[in-house]
C-alpha cells in the first residue's frame, strides 16, 4: 500500500503513527458502537487516500488534511454514547474470544504485545469475560436470588449484557469456564476470580474490583466510565496523537 511505501522511503515516522492511530480511531469508534460504516468508507475511499500519499508524499498538511476529513466522515460517530445503551447487548462466544472488544481494552491499558487472532502467540492473548452472568431467562430463580439484575429482570434492560459487566482476562479459557461452573451464583468468589485474572488493567479493571458484590449499579457506573476512557482513547477528531 502507498502507506507501507510511504514507510519503507523513509517517510517520518511520528506523521505514520499519527496517521495509523487516526485510522485506529474511526475503526474502533464504529466497532464500539457496533457500526459497518468505516467498512464502507474505507471501501469507497482507501484507494483515493492510497493515491494522494502516492502523489504527495506524507507530510504534516497530508496527515492533517487525512485525520480532519476521517472525523468529519459521516462514518464516525458524534460519540460514543451509544455503547453506553441499556439495550446494546455483547454477546461473548463460549470461547471468550470478542476481537473488537479485546482490541479496545488493549488499546486502553496501552498493552503492547498483542492481541493475536492466530498464530503461535494467540493463545496468550487475554480473553473477555462477563462479571455478572448474562441474564438467562430458563436459569431465572437462581440468578436473580444471588445476583442484583435490577430493572433487566423486567426485560427492558440488558444491563448484565454491556460493556461495563465485561472484563479483559487472562486465559485459557478452559480455567475460567471451569471457574465459572464453581463460582456462577457466588459473587464474591466470582469477583476475586475476575481481580486474579485481570490484575494490573489499571484503567478497565483495578478500579472497579475493591466490591464483595457486582450488581447492576456497579456495571451502569462502569460503563458510564468506559464511555469516558474510550472517547478519550479514540477521540472524535480521530487525531489522538495530534502535536501540542
Amino acid at each position: 500500500s502507498a502507506l507501507v511505501n510511504a514507510v519503507y522511503n523513509g517517510a517520518d515516522r511520528e506523521l505514520v503513527t499519527r496517521l495509523m492511530a487516526g485510522l485506529e480511531s474511526l475503526v474502533m469508534r464504529n466497532a464500539l458502537t457496533q457500526s459497518r460504516q468505516a467498512t464502507l468508507y474505507f471501501y469507497a475511499n482507501t484507494p483515493k487516500i492510497a493515491h494522494r500519499i502516492y502523489q504527495n508524499g506524507l507530510s504534516k498538511p497530508i496527515v492533517d488534511n487525512l485525520l480532519r476529513e476521517l472525523s468529519d466522515s459521516d462514518a464516525n460517530p458524534d460519540d460514543l454514547s451509544a455503547l453506553g445503551e441499556d439495550t446494546r447487548k455483547w454477546e461473548v462466544p463460549n470461547s471468550m474470544k470478542k476481537n473488537e472488544l479485546i482490541s479496545a481494552f488493549y488499546a486502553l491499558e496501552g498493552l503492547i504485545w498483542g492481541p493475536y487472532g492466530s498464530g503461535q502467540y494467540s493463545r496468550d492473548t487475554r480473553l473477555i469475560g462477563s462479571l455478572m452472568p448474562p441474564l438467562d431467562f430458563s436459569d431465572y430463580v437462581r440468578l436473580t436470588r444471588n445476583w442484583g439484575y435490577g430493572e433487566e429482570v423486567y426485560g427492558q434492560q440488558k444491563t448484565s449484557f454491556t460493556i461495563g459487566n465485561m472484563f479483559l482476562l487472562t486465559g485459557p479459557a478452559t480455567a475460567i469456564r471451569e471457574e465459572n461452573e464453581e463460582n456462577w451464583y457466588q459473587p464474591n468468589l466470582r469477583i476475586l476470580d475476575f481481580k486474579a485474572r485481570s490484575a494490573a488493567m489499571a484503567l478497565s479493571s483495578d478500579p472497579f474490583l475493591e466490591v464483595t458484590d457486582w450488581r447492576d449499579v456497579h456495571i451502569k457506573n462502569r460503563t458510564e466510565k468506559l464511555v469516558e476512557l474510550f472517547e478519550e482513547r479514540f477521540p472524535q477528531d480521530c487525531d489522538p496523537l495530534r502535536p501540542e
